[in-house]
Formats: structure tokens, sequence, C-alpha cells
């Protein structure tokens, strides 16, 4: 949504190169966001332990963790980044270049 909304906003925002390369790079930050996002969605697979169940059910753990973990920087990064955007967009709103 973010991303949907910044592409939007170049025509109006973007008065100078500078500008459209900040809306640019927040764009960029948001789509490596929504890549890790992605991963946490991931299914996992069980093909390669279809012998050992002790060595999947020790996988599976690490793997929820490593997905928990994720998730919780995820989130934290995209409420931490829509912050900084909301804050800059009216700086790049007002800001005059030279």
């Amino acid at each position: 949504m973010m991303i949907a909304g910044l592409g939007l906003c170049v025509p109006f925002l973007a008065q100078h190169i500078f500008e459209e390369g900040v809306v640019i790079a927040e764009i960029m930050v948001y789509l490596v966001i929504a890549v890790g996002c992605l991963r946490c969605l991931s299914l996992f697979r069980t093909v390669q332990h279809v012998d050992n169940p002790e060595a999947l059910e020790r996988d599976m753990r690490r793997e929820l963790v490593l997905r928990h973990e994720l998730c919780r920087l995820c989130i934290r990064a995209s409420i931490i980044f829509t912050l900084f955007v909301l804050l800059s967009l009216p700086v790049l709103w007002w800001w005059n270049p030279l």
C-alpha cells in the first residue's frame, strides 16, 4: 500500500531530481521489507526429511523461530520507516531546491 501511495505522490512532490531519488529510495526500502514478509509466508519443504522425523522436527522448530524473528524485524522496520516517510513527505512538499 505504501509503495502505491508513494508512486502516486511522486508527480506531486518531485520538483527536483533529488526529491525523485528520495521517493524512489523509499519505494526500494518498502520492496525489501516486502521480500522479508514474503519469506515469512513461504512454505516449508518436507521432502528432504521423509526418512528422519527427528531432523524434520528440529528443522521445523528452527524455521519457525527464524520466521518469527524475521516477521518481528519486518514489522518493526515497516513501522519505523513509515514514520520516516510520514515525516519526510511534508519536508519534500515545502522544500525548495535551488
